[in-house]
Parts: structure tokens; C-alpha cells; sequence
């Protein structure tokens, strides 16, 4: 998936195909870019994707222990 949450990044077609059960976006608050937009966070969560951002959260830290098991944090 692009990086940001631009506009035009992950399409409909493109998350129908890959099915992504999480989504990563960094990108700083009140950034001049808008990012995150709006339309790309309705189509990840359409797709069903757990959003996971920066913005929200702050730095992210993912774990995975068991190479089944992941663990998001700070």
C-alpha cells in the first residue's frame, strides 16, 4: 500500500485482491497534505483493515512472537 494515506493510493481493486486485515499509516498531524484522506480510510475499512495510525497513536511498534502472532504498540 502507498505510505500516507494519499488520495489515489490503495484502490478498491487493489484491496479487493490483497484482503489486508491491518493498515499502517504515518503521517503527521494537521500535515499540509490533508493526509490521511478521508477516501482512503472509508475503502480500508470497507476492505475490513484494522487502522493503525500514526497520527492517532504516535510511534508504532509491531511485534510479531510467533510468526502468527502480532502485537501493535508504543
Amino acid at each position: 500500500m502507498a505510505h500516507h494515506g494519499s488520495k489515489n493510493s490503495s484502490s478498491e481493486e487493489f484491496l479487493r485482491q490483497v484482503k489486508p486485515a491491518y493498515a499502517f499509516i504515518s503521517a503527521g498531524r494537521e500535515n499540509r497534505y490533508g493526509y490521511p484522506h478521508q477516501e482512503t480510510i472509508e475503502r480500508l475499512t470497507d476492505a475490513g483493515s484494522k487502522i493503525y495510525s500514526t497520527q492517532e497513536n504516535g510511534a508504532l511498534i509491531v511485534e510479531v512472537e510467533d510468526g502468527k502472532t502480532m502485537k501493535v504498540g508504543k
